[in-house]
């Protein structure tokens, strides 16, 4: 366990430093308004409640042990890169999305509970069919009091909205230009999971290999292993292994990790996953293995729920052995629409919870969008994301003229199961939710005519 401490809190601290020109110009990984993040961090689907730049700031920021920082966020990143790999649309907020607003902006402060001062703000830019195409990160200046540049995330998708490539650039301020930090290339597979993830940085006008993971797949589109190799220079060589276990609900109830010493998988760990009624991730615990004592308990989250599964509280723990020792916690609220608006950290320190940092979001309908791109010249229907989907899927379109619009969805002997649309709609973009909850696994099909334009395509239903 020592060693994997020790290689997991180097090699975030080579991280750290590869990327940096100094502490307020770092090329850090992006945080991102990726789907259902601010919202139902239990789903399947869902990414990690914390951004990778909020990870990176809190290692840098935290007056605790570095290697227990390092280590916990080591284990953040793994929980992001599982939870993104079910999405395709991996940086767009979906349950925002289709409450029909998007997170545009994110301001991060520092204080005590009395006194806030501005750190971070982090700004998010879209396409006409709201994929983020652009975050910028600024650090506030307290003697201009002016925000100044500090880093730039752009990104890429395929024709199917899968995010394709980031690229992660840090403000050079004797330049005045972006320069190339670390970039991350995805590839997916033909049901739009993702399963390969190349990760390089920038150096001497060259991409260097760093880390590259592959994912592989259930019967039921979860993730039931992802296995990292790190580049050593020559050649990719093992560096660990996680392997994914779910209920019949498809929630993730158990995570298996081994590291690799040189010649074989060592040093098992593994993640205990408790949910609610409602589906809702309540705990997770994580053991390492003693070879006298067994499974051993060495750090907790604790997730408490409002009365419409918004997450309100988040509690980490270390130890456990027998008692849990506090460490930090979060606090959640929402606006009316169940937009995350704030949440406030704190870190446990002499007996009390300090005030420590403090989010604030800020959000815009999705006509402030469409209205900005309000010239459609084109009939097109989308692929439905994600496909394959249990039991929801998103369907868009765009229309180049008013028309009378049906949407409908019919089964593979051309059964009509279901009317999405049967209308009259103005020229311009369009997004329908399908919820297909009560029927049963299988091969549909969804068209679209408006006036003279008729297109079908395929999706699937996995349950």
């Amino acid at each position: 366990m020592k060693n994997i401490i020790q290689i997991l809190f180097f090699s975030l601290l080579f991280l750290i430093t590869a990327f940096s020109q100094d502490k307020n110009q770092r090329a850090v990984l992006p945080d991102k308004p990726t789907s259902e993040r601010l919202r139902d961090i239990h789903k399947p689907n869902a990414d990690d409640f914390l951004g990778l730049n909020e990870r990176e700031s809190l290692l840098l920021k935290s007056k605790r042990s570095e290697w227990q920082t390092a280590l916990r966020n080591t284990h953040r990143e793994i929980y992001e890169e599982k939870f993104n790999a079910k999405d395709s649309r991996t940086t767009t907020n979906k349950t925002t999305l289709r409450n029909g607003f998007l997170l545009v902006e994110k301001i991060q402060q520092t204080g005590n509970g009395s006194y806030w001062s501005n750190s971070e703000k982090y700004s998010y830019t879209y396409d006409s069919i709201y994929n983020l195409r652009e975050g910028v990160i600024q650090l506030w200046n307290a003697y201009g009091s002016v925000w100044e540049n500090s880093r730039k995330n752009s990104y890429t998708y395929d024709t199917n909205n899968n995010l394709t490539e980031e690229l992660r650039q840090s403000w050079n301020m004797n330049g005045f230009t972006y320069e190339n930090g670390d970039k991350l290339s995805y590839s997916y597979d033909s049901n739009n999971n993702r399963i390969r993830l190349l990760w390089q940085y920038y150096d001497i006008n060259t991409w260097v290999n760093l880390w590259l993971n592959f994912y592989t797949y259930d019967g039921n589109n979860n993730l039931s292993e992802m296995l990292r190799k790190s580049w050593n220079g020559v050649s990719w060589e093992n560096y660990y292994k996680s392997t994914y276990t779910y209920n019949v609900y498809n929630n993730l109830i158990e995570e298996y990790r081994l590291g690799w010493n040189g010649s074989s998988w060592s040093n098992p760990e593994r993640a205990l996953y408790t949910y609610d009624e409602n589906n809702n991730k309540i705990e997770v615990i994580w053991q390492w293995l003693d070879p006298y004592s067994g499974w051993l308990n060495w750090e907790r989250y604790s997730y408490s729920y409002s009365l419409n599964n918004n997450l309100i509280v988040e509690l980490y723990q270390m130890g456990g052995r027998p008692e849990w020792v506090n460490y930090y916690r979060y606090y959640y609220s929402y606006d009316l629409n169940n937009n995350l608006i704030e949440r406030l950290g704190q870190f446990y320190e002499s007996g009390g919870f300090i005030f420590h940092t403090k989010d604030l979001y800020t959000y815009i309908p999705i006509t402030a969008i469409e209205e900005n791109n309000c010239s459609v010249n084109s009939f097109n229907l989308s692929n439905n994301y994600p496909n394959p989907f249990n039991p929801s899927t998103m369907i868009s379109w765009q229309s180049a003229a008013g028309s009378w619009q049906t949407l409908k969805v019919y089964d593979v002997l051309g059964n009509e199961v279901a009317t999405l649309v049967d209308e009259y709609k103005p020229a311009g973009k369009y997004e329908v939710e399908f919820n297909a909850s009560q029927l049963s696994s299988g091969i549909y099909f969804y068209q679209l005519q408006a006036g003279s334009f008729m297109e079908t395509k395929k999706m699937i239903l996995l349950k």
